[in-house]
């Protein structure tokens, strides 16, 4: 608390949003689903996060696949041929990619939700009364913000999501990368993705407990949600690069 907070009783309002997202940050990471680990993933495939073993693994991946035979493909050891992700989870990706560019072309529709019957009023008939509505809570018109769509959309809410640990399918892609590839951009978007894809998730979580939280309201809601819209854009144009290295049309 700062001088204020301590003669006042008021609290400070940084501490207050520094205090929810940490809060959210560690609600997430007990309520994560545990995975079991992927089998059949060659030694030289292990990932080690946020370290440069995983660039030196795949880098080293990258060698064990790289012969091409005449039919273009990469020559693919039998036994490791499960660890390169099927056309099908490729496929997940690129559903997956499609989302978000729906999420954030209609966000406000997305991410608001109305009174159905709210909804059919001249007042409520445009995408900006209706987040005035959600921001000011309108008698005349009952909307609220939607943040966990967010969540739902970058694969944060069911493992049977097509984004649903979708950076590992994307790190054992390397193999299948498009030979004008730059393999260091490539790791490095992956990466990336998976820093901002989790703090759209964070943000969302964050903004659906904005009024719960201390010194929140509908203005933390907002708040929050428009930090993860940030995030998820940024996350868009990741996958968007990823995608283009990859043998999929998207």
């Amino acid at each position: 608390l700062n001088a204020e907070s301590q003669y006042t009783g008021r609290s400070d309002p940084t501490t207050d949003n520094m205090t929810a997202v940490v809060l959210a940050t560690l609600s997430l990471a007990l309520s994560r689903p545990s995975v079991a680990p992927l089998t059949g993933t060659p030694a030289c495939m292990t990932l080690v996060r946020g370290t440069a073993n995983r660039r030196l693994a795949l880098k080293v991946s990258a060698s064990a696949f790289a012969g091409v035979v005449l039919g273009g493909g990469p020559v693919i050891p039998a036994a490791h041929a499960k660890a390169v992700p099927t056309q099908s989870e490729l496929s997940k990706l690129v559903e997956g990619y499609r989302g978000i560019v729906k999420l954030l072309d209609n966000w406000d529709d997305e991410t608001i939700t109305c009174d159905a019957f709210d909804r059919k009023k001249e007042s409520c008939s445009t995408s900006a009364a209706r987040r005035q509505a959600a921001s000011s809570n309108m008698a005349s018109c009952s909307c609220d913000f939607n943040p966990t769509r967010v969540q739902e959309v970058m694969g944060f809410k069911s493992t049977q999501h097509p984004l649903y640990l979708a950076d590992q399918v994307m790190i054992r892609a390397q193999p299948l990368l498009k030979p004008d590839s730059d393999f260091d951009a490539y790791d490095t978007a992956v990466e990336l993705w998976a820093r901002k894809a989790e703090e759209a998730n964070v943000m969302s979580y964050t903004s659906s407990w904005g009024e719960a939280n201390p010194g929140g309201g509908r203005d933390a809601v907002q708040r929050y949600l428009d930090k993860s819209k940030k995030e998820v854009v940024e996350s868009k144009e990741l996958l968007r690069q990823i995608l283009s290295a990859l043998p999929v049309d998207f």
